[in-house]
């Protein structure tokens, strides 16, 4: 049946208009509305506090029936999700690269299961493509909100039941909830974003002002409350500038504000001002909308880069698929008859986009002449990783050791780093006066007494072996200092490092290695920055222009200010430095292609042929560097 027109307030839909509102727009134009992330916590607290109140309605009544509630929500949520789904399916396997539709049919069949919260969570890390070029991150809050429900109706019956007051149940779960995401947001801040179990208080506490109802309260209260809430909701969307570690305790900004609105009830001032016509029309098609907004702003990225033309005009389709969708999609399986037949119907057809996704049909023969450059230049990285074992004792997920050319004879020189020593392996590699091997770790910077656990445990593993190697003549320092310079923490590990750190285990370690009578030498970061996906012409696009270009003053502000303190440091020690920038750039841009080659693997490494052409091109300079001798 429709909504009962007895507990529908037309001033939710309008809340509803506020949120998805912010979200968008903080999507399209960041700059408009930079705390617009909030949008979705307001969207939490309102499906509790309405999810709540239908639970709780139906047990006073003695009529709740967990099919009927299952049968309910699956009309509701599917029929757009499954349009969505099978709409960026198709539209992927037209448009995207091999590598950007396995990952994308992978976050179908998650978005299918309603576990991409948790898939996003798995892939977050190092070598993780940003979330801007992923079409389905967003149904990371939808699945959140699935899963709470999966168990929240029936513990909310049994507390029902067995509980005289299951309202304190609600509230000590929320309570414990709300104290592990703040936990969480220092220790695991990706846990804490995308973890069902620190995100659940935003859902329980609409829940618990549903067991309340609409403040009971003269005019002036209920205005002031609604007035307060307003303005915490613009507090959210205009103070918070930092997603990095939310949500926290600042996710009270938005929770509270929406509550606020919630409990003042129809009355309050702002309330009555929500329930306008445009607002509240907003609000009914929010859940297409916040849908189908980001896939086109996603595939606008991966198409174009996504100038502010098009984005202003995703943003219209939006709305133009939006409303389509409700209107002709969702109200008609939602109401109507046999409802049990459509949610069986619905819940067949989730399943089967599923399993489609997670085969991953191909893509078609005539991707072949398209993809062929990319597949060939950007496949890996400029080296396979390999196991320290040899030096530590043990293996490591993150190990980016390599006997080198040394071949199994006696080196003289060592290359020590993280990822990115890969990109000169091939340069020393095809150097036949230097015998080198590697020992590294990703996100490690070969720095002494710097970095978690893991990281220090194989630089003293590396110091130790210099030492022991009286025949290693030479040291090589290679990483992202980019990324270390400007401070560096390590999320799953509940470690951080300052810049004021960085720079202190940088002149300790060098200092350490020319004690020890070895000729030290500094490779500089290599530019990063630019999306190599964005050299493949792609069959649909709807801007005629070279993407496939990075500045160099773009690559400059990527690079940081690391080298301001480092260079003169290095330089009164006459510490030898390779610097890739005069090599990959000119005074106005730098190099991501060789003819149709291209020299980037992802935003940061180099390609296996991007090491090798630095190789050959940057080969005497590195030489030079080499020779030089304090």
């Amino acid at each position: 049946m429709r909504t009962n027109p007895a507990f529908y307030r037309p001033d939710i839909d309008g809340l509803r208009a506020v949120a998805v509102l912010a979200v968008v727009l903080f999507h399209a134009f960041p700059g408009l509305v930079p705390g617009g992330f909030a949008g979705v916590d307001v969207f939490f607290v309102i499906s509790g506090y309405l999810i709540t109140g239908i639970i709780l309605r139906g047990l006073q009544t003695d009529s709740f029936s967990l099919a009927e509630f299952y049968g309910h929500r699956a009309r509701r949520i599917l029929p757009a999700l499954l349009l969505v789904l099978c709409s960026c399916l198709a539209f992927g396997w037209y448009e995207l690269l091999p590598v950007e539709y396995a990952q994308l049919s992978r976050h179908v069949a998650a978005g299918a299961g309603f576990v991409q919260n948790l898939v996003l969570w798995r892939e977050a890390g190092y070598f993780d493509t940003v979330t801007e070029l992923k079409p389905l991150m967003h149904l990371w809050s939808l699945s959140i909100e699935e899963q709470f429900y999966l168990l929240y109706p029936p513990l909310l019956w049994a507390a029902w039941r067995w509980l005289r007051r299951p309202v304190r149940a609600v509230a000590a779960l929320a309570l414990a909830s709300f104290a592990l995401g703040l936990v969480l947001t220092s220790a695991d801040p990706v846990q804490a974003f995308f973890g069902p179990h620190a995100r659940m208080w935003e859902l329980l506490a609409g829940g618990l002002l549903a067991f309340r109802g609409p403040a009971v309260a003269s005019q002036h209260a209920r205005s002031a409350m609604s007035m307060g809430g307003l303005l915490l909701l613009a507090l959210a969307y205009w103070g918070l500038r930092d997603g990095a570690s939310y949500p926290g305790w600042r996710a009270l900004l938005p929770v509270a504000g929406a509550a606020l609105l919630l409990y003042a009830g129809p009355q309050g001032i702002v309330n009555r001002a929500l329930a306008c016509r445009p607002l509240v029309l907003i609000g009914a098609i929010s859940y297409p909308l916040y849908l189908w907004h980001w896939p086109l702003l996603a595939f606008g990225r991966i198409a174009d880069a996504l100038p502010a033309a098009e984005r202003n005009g995703a943003v219209v389709l939006s709305f133009v698929l939006a409303w389509l969708t409700w209107r002709l999609v969702e109200q008609p399986i939602r109401y109507g008859a046999r409802p049990g037949r459509k949610a069986a119907v619905l819940c067949a057809m989730l399943l089967l986009v599923g399993t489609v996704a997670w085969t991953a049909p191909p893509q078609s023969a005539q991707h072949a002449a398209r993809l062929a450059a990319f597949t060939r230049a950007n496949a890996n990285n400029a080296q396979q990783p390999q196991s320290c074992r040899m030096l530590t004792g043990q293996d490591h997920p993150e190990d980016w050791c390599n006997g080198g050319n040394a071949a199994g004879r006696e080196p003289d020189t060592v290359l020590l780093g993280d990822s990115f020593a890969n990109a000169y392996t091939a340069m020393l590699t095809a150097d036949a006066s230097t015998r080198f091997v590697q020992f590294g770790r990703g996100q490690c910077p070969a720095l002494l007494d710097y970095g978690p656990a893991w990281c220090r445990e194989i630089v003293r593993a590396q110091a130790a072996y210099v030492a022991q190697h009286a025949g290693v003549r030479t040291v090589i320092l290679a990483g992202h200092w980019p990324a270390y310079a400007g401070g560096q923490r390590w999320s799953r590990f509940d470690h951080e490092e300052s810049t004021a750190a960085f720079h202190a285990a940088f002149r300790r370690t060098v200092e350490h290695y020319r004690s020890l009578g070895r000729h030290v030498v500094i490779l500089l970061s290599p530019p990063t920055g630019a999306n190599p996906a964005t050299c493949v012409p792609r069959p649909l696009h709807l801007v005629e222009k070279n993407i496939c270009r990075r500045t160099l003053a773009q690559a400059r502000q990527s690079d940081g200010d690391y080298r301001v303190t480092l260079l003169p440091w290095l330089a009164a020690r006459n510490v030898a430095v390779f610097d890739p920038y005069p090599v990959l750039c000119d005074d106005r841009q730098c190099r991501l292609m060789d003819g149709d080659r291209m020299l980037y693997a992802d935003w940061l490494h180099l390609s296996t042929h991007g090491a090798g052409w630095l190789a050959l091109q940057g080969r005497p300079a590195l030489r030079a560097a080499l020779a030089v001798r304090p």
